[in-house]
Parts: C-alpha cells; sequence; structure tokens
C-alpha cells in the first residue's frame, strides 16, 4: 500500500510539471508578444529640424596676391657716363620723363654734322634738277646727287636716334622699384638703369579649380579681402583657359584702381566672387556624415518616421551652418541622435523649436 501510495504521488508531480511545461505551447501570446507600449518604449529618440529650400549666391573663395600691372626694366642702348638720375629709388615717375641720362659726349656733335651735310646733300641734289632741265646734267649725275641725299638722311635719323637714346624715359607712370646705377657709373649697352613698376590699376592673382572655372566671367564684380579690409571694387580681366602643369587650377586675374596706393603689390588675401542665383538648405555643420564611399551625407525622415540616407553637395558656408543641394524643398533633418540610428530604421522624433535650429 505504501508503494502504490508514492507511485501515485509520483505520476500526479509528472502530470503537474507537464501540464506547466505545456503552457508555453498552448498560450504563447501571455507570454512572447509584447505590449504596443513596449514597442514605442524601444524606438530611438531624435531630434528633428524641419527645413524648407531657400535662394542662395554660391561664393567663389580662392587664395590670392596683389602684383604690380606692369614691371618693366629700363636698359641702356647706348653705352656711356651716367649724367643725371632725377627719379630717386621709390619715387613717383611719370609717362615720359627722365629716368636716367648719359653723357652724350661726341654724339651732339655727330648730329649737327649730319644735319649740315643733309642740308648740303638737299641743296646738290635740287641744282641737279635744275641743270637736268637745262638739258646740261646727266641721268647718272642725277641718281648719283639723289643716292647722296638719302644716305645724308639716314645718317641723320641714326644720329638723331643715338642723341634721342641718351635719355632713358618712364613707358608710363609707376614707381621706380630698383636703381642699380649711380651718377659716375659707366652704364654698358643693355645693362638696366631702373625698374618701374604700375601699381595703379593693380592685379589680383589667383588659382581656381576646374569646377569654379566655368562658374566666373569677365567683368564679374568681386571682392579682395586682406588683413586690413575690403577691396570690394574688384573687376575679373582674365581666366586661363589651360591648366597649371603642377597644381592643375586655373589662373584668374583681376584689377582694382588703386591711384590712392591703398596696397602695395605682394599682399596675401582671399578673392572673393559670387555666382549665380541657386536653391540650396542651410544646415548645421554637426549634422554632416561620410557614406562608404566618402561622400557627404546627412540623414532625414521619410515614410512616416523612417530614416532615409541623402547624399548632399556642399555649395558654401555661411554665418549659421552650411549651404547644400541634394535634399527635397521640404525636408525633415535629423540634427541630433543620427549616429545611433541606420537608413530603414523607425525612430520616435522630436521636433526642434524654430530658436534652436542651426545652432
Amino acid at each position: 500500500m505504501f508503494l502504490n501510495r508514492n507511485i501515485r504521488i509520483s505520476v500526479i508531480l509528472a502530470v503537474v510539471i507537464f501540464l506547466w511545461l505545456s503552457s508555453a505551447v498552448w498560450w504563447p501570446e501571455d507570454s512572447d508578444q509584447p505590449s504596443s507600449e513596449t514597442q514605442g518604449a524601444q524606438l530611438t529618440q531624435v531630434e528633428v529640424t524641419r527645413l524648407v529650400e531657400q535662394s542662395y549666391q554660391p561664393l567663389i573663395s580662392v587664395q590670392a596676391k596683389t602684383k604690380a600691372n606692369r614691371e618693366v626694366d629700363i636698359r641702356a642702348e647706348l653705352s656711356g657716363q651716367v649724367l643725371s638720375l632725377p627719379v630717386k629709388r621709390g619715387g613717383l615717375v611719370g609717362t615720359g620723363e627722365t629716368i636716367c641720362e648719359l653723357d652724350p659726349q661726341d654724339r651732339l656733335a655727330a648730329n649737327a654734322s649730319a644735319r649740315a651735310a643733309l642740308a648740303r646733300s638737299e641743296l646738290e641734289y635740287i641744282g641737279a634738277l635744275s641743270l637736268k632741265q637745262k638739258g646740261v646734267q646727266s641721268e647718272l649725275a642725277i641718281a648719283r646727287s639723289l643716292a647722296n641725299l638719302e644716305a645724308a638722311k639716314a645718317h641723320q635719323e641714326k644720329t638723331e636716334y643715338r642723341v634721342k637714346k641718351l635719355r632713358m624715359l618712364a613707358p608710363f607712370s609707376g614707381v621706380i622699384e630698383d636703381r642699380p646705377l649711380e651718377i659716375g657709373d659707366y652704364a654698358q649697352v643693355g645693362q638696366i638703369c631702373a625698374t618701374i613698376v604700375e601699381l595703379d590699376p593693380m592685379l589680383i592673382i589667383g588659382q581656381v579649380s576646374a569646377a569654379d572655372i566655368t562658374k566666373l566671367s569677365l567683368g564679374q564684380r568681386a571682392d579682395f579681402i586682406h588683413s586690413e579690409g575690403i577691396i570690394d571694387n574688384v573687376v575679373i580681366t582674365y581666366l586661363a583657359s589651360t591648366t597649371d602643369p603642377v597644381t592643375q587650377t586655373y589662373r584668374v586675374e583681376a584689377q582694382f584702381k588703386n591711384s590712392s596706393g591703398i596696397l602695395r603689390a605682394g599682399i596675401a588675401g582671399t578673392l572673393a566672387a559670387e555666382t549665380r542665383a541657386v536653391r540650396a538648405h542651410l544646415i548645421p555643420a554637426s549634422v554632416l556624415l561620410l557614406d562608404d564611399n566618402g561622400n557627404m551625407m546627412v540623414k532625414i525622415l521619410s515614410n512616416g518616421n523612417q530614416i532615409q540616407n541623402m547624399t548632399v553637395e556642399q555649395l558654401g558656408v555661411g554665418e549659421n551652418g552650411i549651404w547644400v543641394q541634394g535634399l527635397p524643398e521640404r525636408a525633415d533633418l535629423i540634427t541630433m541622435g543620427q549616429n545611433y540610428v541606420t537608413a530603414g530604421e523607425n525612430v520616435s522624433p522630436v521636433f526642434a523649436t524654430p530658436a534652436k535650429k542651426l545652432k
């Protein structure tokens, strides 16, 4: 009897354990199905800013430097001792003013002699023509007289040119940048007497990329920003047609009036020019990410509260963020928490207040 009683107890316990283990199979909804509140708590919370497309004029900015519009070495065309140097180094000179003057030596006398010889030849030729009319002068004598006259003219012009070249004149208004010769020095043919630079107008030289060169045009207005201020009356005057073989960029030149001597040559700064207006979005720099190909992208909401990756192109930098293209006209941009969500994931968005946008 005692044994049968133990068997009955064992059977009852086995049945109870079997029913308990089978409950998970027959009533799974009671333990495995999460409530709607639990599902909501599992969604990642992100901050969202609603953006609207705006008009924006991209700004092309390149590092640039001022340069003299012209720089010319004034060289001696005759040899001789330096007689006078009317303009000091660093001084202003006007067009046609004397920069260097050489000792004439015997050149003035040679020119006077040539002028006298020319006058004599002219008289001889006139006399020969008069005799021809009387029939007492041969054609050969007249031809010889004409040849002497032409030779006298050539010699006189040559001596006149040598006298003229005793004084070296400024080809344009500018500044005497260098003057290697001093009074009393003996100048050789081809030796530099002075270097003159033209600083009005002033050139601005820069290099732009292949993508930017097509956005600029001749005559376009620009600004030159330097350490002491902004020059806003700059005009683009030259755009290169071929690239620099080293940097693979294009040379751009601009000019501005420098009559008051505001800037010197060699001042570094930034050449900035606005291009055609486009539609774009202004976004915080902190939301920019890189995709697997190294392209810039951001994350927005689409299809309700689902994350979507959007590739964007940077156009420029503003005071309150970065201007980009590539987003829909109206976009819900993920501005906080974008690093913790992936494309296609459903999220719980919290919209930022207007005052908090683009901070």
